[in-house]
């Protein structure tokens, strides 16, 4: 079985995250991760179990929150019931490129740039050819908007928060590219960067499984020990009441998702999503 390589399969460093410059979460955090919930990853999180906090204040009373880049009341369900929800918060802010539902709704709207008038942190594409890749300005941002990296820079230099408290972009390339070896005048020509000409075939390993087995587990420790089976025993679903019905959402395996038929390749054998 094959798997995406790495920076480091083909003898390369990969780029530093920003995350890794901010302290690990302490203490009962409020979606119940590490605490309640510790057979999940603590890098993680449950954002649903975060509105439960914010309705019921357990395990303690939840303010403020920061929708940025996402929309909870357009991608979540009842969105009525989230709404009642997020009106029990003392402030919340909205970082977005459009006017979204979650906008309309905020106390403070932070108007991201489009992304032809922003550069882009480095980002990395782990694959047959592990590269890096970066995006620049094509325009300047209109009227009051900022790129999603400034905002975060600058956010935290109000509130104390150096390691993120950079001066501009390049600064951040910087911090990104130590010890990989390549340098902002790499992206010049294609704003990708390969890190091998050999397409690298990874074969699965240990060392890349995170189980406690260091293999492929249909039995899950952490699972079990919470109480949730691995695998649930079959358990006949009753049958729906007159004039009610059960509604099967699903696709071929040919499609993946709907916007897949646009392939020509994937259209010509199946120009109809269907089950």
């Amino acid at each position: 079985m094959a798997i995406a390589a790495r920076p480091e399969s083909v003898g390369r460093k990969s780029l530093k995250k920003l995350v890794d410059l901010l302290p690990e979460p302490g203490g009962d955090r409020a979606d119940g991760v590490g605490t309640r919930y510790p057979l999940f990853d603590s890098k993680k999180g449950l954002l649903h179990q975060a509105f439960h906090a914010i309705e019921t204040q357990t395990p303690y009373p939840v303010k403020a929150y920061m929708s940025f880049g996402h929309d909870p009341l357009a991608e979540h369900p009842d969105p009525a019931a989230l709404t009642r929800i997020l009106d029990k918060l003392e402030l919340l802010v909205c970082a977005t490129p459009f006017w979204s539902q979650t906008a309309w709704h905020a106390d403070i709207v932070l108007p991201v740039s489009a992304y032809l008038e922003q550069e882009s942190i480095l980002f990395q594409q782990n694959g047959l050819k592990p590269c890096f890749g970066v995006r620049l300005r094509c325009v300047d941002p209109r009227l009051d908007s900022r790129s999603d990296w400034r905002m975060i820079t600058e956010l935290s230099k109000r509130l104390g928060i150096g390691p993120l408290s950079f001066d501009g972009i390049q600064e951040i390339w910087r911090y990104q590219l130590q010890e990989t070896g390549v340098s902002m005048a790499d992206f010049e020509e294609t704003g990708r960067v390969e890190l091998t000409q050999k397409p690298v075939y990874e074969k699965l390993s240990a060392e890349r499984l995170n189980t406690a087995s260091r293999k492929i587990e249909i039995i899950n420790s952490r699972w079990e020990k919470a109480g949730i089976a691995s695998l649930q025993p079959y358990a006949a679903r009753p049958v729906p009441k007159p004039g009610h019905y059960r509604l099967a959402i699903g696709g071929c395996a040919i499609h993946v998702l709907g916007h897949t038929i646009n392939n020509r390749r994937l259209f010509s054998q199946m120009p109809e999503n269907e089950l």
